[in-house]
């Protein structure tokens, strides 16, 4: 229930910032939004993905040979610099939540056409991630590098991708974006786009060798081993299109009326890594490399949440506005409820329902 009441608060603040020019008020109502989401994720307990994997090291790190640890540096000494302060981890999750909205908060606040119905989107579609503790990090540093990207700050940027990998490896995939804020030709998106479609459908990627990836080492190798005894059942062709679909809706109603989109403030950018996760997921969509690649992109496709509301600031059409934005409500709601509702398919548990939280344990 806490989600849904979550998702419907920050829609109706997101109807209201499309619609309202006081600024100031918006930027309050955007803070104390945040406020909600770091006490929402920071005070859940035994709630959502890899509960067990990052509570049970963040209690033992302190006694743990460390150089065995898989996870990153960045990760593991967040966790010990919080242990040799305090046992609750609580208060890492809260500090955890704490800087992953204030770098999603201030980046919205600077570059998003509508921050609030950014925010809304970024719950709904980011929710099935949630407890990904080290990979949450790394995307929202990812998130905040764009203003070294727009404004041309190579090392101030270099320097997020560093502290990002410090998190989790993924994000030296974000590291193209420096070099995608300029538009492309309409013509050059549809060849593309057509291009890694009929490569998707085709299976060509499914057909290599397994053995390939033990070129990037044994651990990469091993990785793909695993993601292919998981995944080993071909998905269905119509499940394929359905979840290809869903990944263009914005994708073609931009290129519709891309001369419009185009007169946007860092449009381009926002597009172009928008479009290369979509590239990316047809590559190797149904493939051994799915589940890796959909979370290696992860930091890319999380700029859905800019594009969508620029669609509300390019038609000025007041019903037009009204119809779309409509479509985000239900858009929004229909993503968390999938990526809720895999967990259980998958699974067999529901790790977010019920809600607990910490005060109630």
């Amino acid at each position: 229930m806490i989600y849904y009441i979550t998702l419907i608060a920050l829609y109706v603040l997101g109807f209201y910032n499309v619609y309202s020019d006081n600024k100031k008020y918006i930027t309050r109502l955007l803070v104390l939004a945040l406020c909600w989401l770091v006490l929402h994720d920071g005070l859940r307990w035994e709630t959502a993905t890899d509960w067990t994997n990052y509570y049970r090291f963040f209690v033992g790190c302190l006694q743990l040979n460390l150089d065995n640890i898989y996870f990153e540096k960045g990760y593991v000494f967040s966790n010990v610099l919080v242990r040799y302060l305090t046992d609750d981890y609580t208060v890492y999750l809260l500090l955890h939540a704490a800087c992953v909205y204030t770098l999603i908060g201030i980046t919205l606040k600077k570059y998003a056409a509508y921050p609030l119905l950014s925010l809304a989107l970024f719950y709904a579609l980011m929710l099935g991630y949630l407890g990904m503790n080290r990979q949450y990090i790394t995307l929202a540093i990812a998130f905040f590098s764009i203003r070294f990207i727009i404004e041309r700050q190579l090392y101030p940027f270099i320097a997020c991708m560093i502290i990002g990998m410090l998190f989790h490896n993924s994000a030296i995939i974000f590291a193209m974006a420096y070099f995608l804020t300029k538009p492309f030709k309409r013509i050059i998106y549809i060849v593309v786009l057509a291009v890694f479609f009929l490569i998707s459908m085709s299976g060509i990627i499914r057909m290599l060798p397994l053995e390939l990836f033990y070129i990037a080492g044994s651990d990469m190798g091993d990785k793909m081993d695993t993601y292919n005894y998981l995944g080993n059942e071909s998905i269905s062709m119509a499940s394929q299109l359905m979840g290809i679909m869903k990944r263009m809706i914005w994708i073609v109603i931009v290129l519709i009326y891309y001369d419009a989109f185009k007169k946007v403030e860092n449009f381009a950018l926002f597009f172009n890594l928008y479009f290369i996760a979509l590239c990316l997921y047809l590559l190797f969509n149904n493939t051994p490399l799915q589940v890796i690649v959909a979370r290696g992109i992860l930091s890319l496709n999380l700029f859905e949440i800019m594009i969508m509301p620029m669609i509300l600031f390019v038609f000025k059409d007041n019903e037009t506005r009204k119809i779309c934005f409509a479509g985000f409500v239900v858009y929004g709601f229909m993503i968390m409820l999938k990526a809720i509702n895999t967990y259980v398919e998958v699974n067999g548990e529901d790790i977010f329902n019920p809600y607990r939280c910490v005060l109630f344990e």
